[in-house]
């Protein structure tokens, strides 16, 4: 029997609230399971990187509400969202995915890219 591919789906912080849990809508999850995957709630913690590498096929990195650079904006605009440490993290767990898995990524829409989006290796 095959073993069904275990997901590691980044969890948001409530940055509506107090910023004080994560949390992740449960269609993430469904969707996952009903694909035939093992899906796995993660916070973004920079320690989590290698086993999450190591132990997952996949990584879901979902929207969420927190500040991007303000670089990223038009002259004069920048986030309204919270700052976060979420992008960096994020940033870094992909950036060991595809490195150590030589992959291409998908885009929620489906979208396949064939390479690293170019913010992404210039984020710390």
């Amino acid at each position: 029997m095959l073993r069904k591919p275990r997901i590691a789906v980044i969890l948001d912080e409530n940055t509506s609230g107090d910023a004080s849990r994560y949390e992740a809508s449960k269609g993430y999850f469904r969707a996952i399971a009903n694909a035939g995957g093992l899906p796995f709630g993660i916070p973004y913690h920079s320690d989590l990187i290698d086993v999450v590498v190591e132990e997952f096929e996949g990584l879901l990195c979902v929207g969420g509400r927190f500040a991007y650079p303000d670089y990223w904006y038009l002259p004069g605009q920048s986030s309204k969202a919270p700052p976060s440490e979420r992008l960096a993290v994020e940033a870094r767990y992909s950036r060991r995915l595809f490195a150590a898995r030589q992959t291409r990524s998908r885009d929620m829409c489906g979208h396949a890219a064939a390479r690293l989006p170019p913010w992404l290796p210039t984020l710390p």
